[in-house]
This record gives C-alpha cells, structure tokens and sequence, in this order.
C-alpha cells in the first residue's frame, strides 16, 4: 500500500510538474510574442518615419522641377510671341519692300515714256 502511494505520490509529482512547465511555456511564449511584436512595430515605425522623410525630399525635387518646367514654359512663349512678331515684321518689310519695287519700276516706265516723247 505504501508503495502504491509513493507511485501516485511520483505520478502527481511528474504530472504537476509537467503540467507547471506546459503553463510555464505557454505564458512565457506569449510575452516572447508580444515583445516580437513590440520590437516589430517599433522597427515599422522608425521605417515609416524614414518613407516619410525620403518622401518630402521627393515632393521638394518634384516642387523644384515643377517650377523650372513653368519657367521654361513661359520662356517658349515668350520667344515664340518674340519670333511670330519678327516673321510678321519680316512679312511687311516684304510687301513694303513689293510694294516699292513695283512704284519704282512704274517710275522707271513714266521715266523711260517721258524720254521717248521727248526724242
């Protein structure tokens, strides 16, 4: 009879023990988690605040770039207004310049009609 109970005396010392180790394990792996997670969301954070950072450099060169292509834009333009105003100036000294060569030559032919009715 002694012996039987020293066996179950054995046998719920090893099964509590067990069982003590198994709560141990399953508690201490979840606080293993939670600092897992903790230091993942801590990297994830120090992360973000990289992107965040590497993102307003990027719209800071996009804002630079957006000005310089206005910049550009409005110089075509003006050297387009500059170069429509010297074709239309170029276009009226050719009329002008038409214009005179067909009052000369009219000139030359009162000039040549005048000199032969004198002759």
């Amino acid at each position: 009879m002694v012996l039987a109970e020293a066996w179950i005396a054995l046998i719920g010392a090893l099964g509590g023990g067990t069982l003590l180790k198994a709560l141990d394990h399953f508690l201490s792996r979840s606080k293993i988690e939670q600092e897992s997670q903790a230091a993942y969301r801590t990297e994830l954070r120090s992360e973000i605040a990289a992107l965040k950072e590497e993102l307003d450099k990027v719209e800071s060169e996009v804002d630079s770039w957006r000005k310089k292509y206005y910049e550009v834009q409005e110089e075509i333009s003006r050297v387009k207004l500059e170069r429509d105003n010297a074709l239309r100036l170029v276009i009226e000294a050719g009329k002008d310049a038409k214009i005179a060569d067909v009052a000369r030559q009219k000139l030359q032919d009162s000039v040549d009609r005048l000199t032969s009715e004198q002759k």
